[in-house]
């Protein structure tokens, strides 16, 4: 069949109501035809992933949903199947046109997400835990029958400490991003103390893992020529600038656009103290027991962050060949950066039920530094943030990367040559599939933290 558009798709989209499909009277389930487009995002920011349906209804079919129904997407393409399935919030955005149609939107979401506010988490950890190591609390909260009990797939990396504390009646989700923000990475040989956990959905699956790792497995994407959905590691894809062609497999892996939304924007890092400053950490139940007063447990000096100096201690996209944007600042530019003046409080959890006689818990002292780690990494990614649109492709996936290729600004010659401070690797943080009837593209919002080629390098 000749295609009408480069990564041409085709979907069924079916409703189930008490997990059984709904069909008129002449037992045709597939509504497809209804369908004016639909949308499907996920990003490392989003809990759970998301979707939106757009109907336009001319034969009653909104007499026949009550807008809490299951949706049930399969696409087709040349990327492979897939088949997502989201539980309706709600029907919103419903206007009558002058045909008798009417045009509504069927909010979607996953279902773990419903279903976490109906569930409350009482106790204490070491008592509804039996492993109170991070990643396994995450996957008894996502995986367990009393809690989300979720049949996805969950990829995790494991931390360093365990978590000992009270869960006063919060939700399933609630309690995860407790224990997230508590997380330390395993650090390597000599390395340093990371942390930064997230939690998010993609369409391989749920994952709890922290910044360094997302960026430190984008290189080794680059020798995987199939993605694994069993271990969840996905391959590397490329995509380039180039003229419209007839060969499909060219056009898939074209740039249909590219717009930079930020680059190196100090200035509101610079006011909200992103790049250097003070953190100090203090116990909300007993004012005396924190850094900010009287204590055994910590010293009474503060902990002076800066991105410069924790720049060799982070995960970066291009390894060895990364260079820290901010060192090619301006001389004054740069002492401004350098200069705190910012002091970040940060609650700290009450040590009353630290093991003395076991494995030492960070002290007060790490982690107020692990908080500020924490926020400098965040501002790092955001260093370079990129929107893109590409034909379709379902096996591109929020926390993994992708590679693109910009062409250079000037010509040499005939010879086109490439933007090598922009071009390379970049973290997909959030990525939208766009489909209706005569389109199908994927909307990718990307960040890089370094670049290759040091600004004074001007061709």
């Amino acid at each position: 069949m000749k295609r009408s558009y480069p990564g041409e798709v085709d979907f069924s989209v079916f409703l189930k109501r008490n997990g059984v499909r709904i069909k008129n009277d002449q037992g045709v389930s597939d509504i497809a035809d209804f369908v004016l487009g639909f949308d499907i995002t996920e990003g490392i920011s989003r809990v759970c992933m998301e979707c939106n349906v757009i109907l336009e209804d001319a034969a009653g079919l909104l007499g026949a949903i009550t807008g809490s129904e299951q949706v049930e997407i399969r696409l087709r393409s040349s990327f492979g199947d897939r088949m997502y399935t989201f539980r309706v919030m709600g029907i919103s955005d419903r206007v009558k046109s002058s045909r008798g149609s009417e045009v509504y939107v069927l909010k979607c979401v996953s279902e773990e997400y419903i279903k976490n506010e109906s569930i409350n988490v009482f106790g204490h950890s070491n008592v509804i835990f039996s492993n109170t190591e991070g990643s396994e609390i995450v996957k008894t909260l996502l995986k367990g029958k009393n809690f989300l009990n979720s049949g996805k797939q969950f990829y995790a990396e494991e931390t360093l400490n365990t978590h000992p504390f009270i869960a006063p009646n919060l939700r399933p989700l609630d309690v995860l991003f407790m224990v997230a923000q508590r997380s330390i990475r395993k650090p390597k040989a000599g390395g340093m103390l990371q942390n930064g956990f997230v939690f998010f959905e993609n369409s391989l699956g749920f994952h709890f893992k922290s910044l360094d790792k997302l960026v430190s497995d984008v290189p080794e994407q680059m020798i995987r020529e199939e993605t694994s959905i069993v271990k969840g590691l996905p391959r590397m894809y490329r995509y380039d600038f180039s003229e419209h062609t007839l060969e499909e497999s060219r056009d898939n892996f074209r740039l249909q656009g590219i717009g930079f939304s930020q680059d190196t924007c100090y200035m509101k890092p610079l006011r909200e103290g992103s790049y250097c400053g003070y953190s100090i950490g203090f116990d909300p139940v007993s004012l005396p027991s924190s850094q900010i007063g009287i204590s055994e447990d910590s010293p009474a000096a503060t902990y002076k962050y800066s991105l410069s100096d924790m720049w060799d201690r982070m995960e970066h996209l291009d390894n060895k060949n990364s260079v820290n944007p901010y060192s090619q600042f301006d001389k004054d530019v740069k002492s401004y950066i350098d200069s705190p003046r910012r002091i970040r409080y940060n609650p700290i959890p009450n040590r009353i039920f630290d093991n003395k006689d076991g494995q030492a818990q960070a002290t007060y002292t790490e982690l107020s530094q692990l908080e500020a780690y924490e926020f400098a990494r965040i501002q790092s990614l955001k260093n370079v943030q990129v929107s893109a649109e590409v034909p379709i492709n379902m096996d591109l996936y929020a926390g993994a990367g992708v590679d693109i290729n910009i062409p250079a600004t000037y010509n040499d010659g005939d010879f086109r040559d490439t933007d090598k401070r922009y071009s390379g690797r970049y973290l997909i943080h959030s990525l939208t599939h766009n489909v209706t009837s005569t389109s199908a593209t994927t909307q990718l919002h990307l960040m890089k933290d370094s670049t290759i080629r040091q600004r004074n390098q001007i061709a």
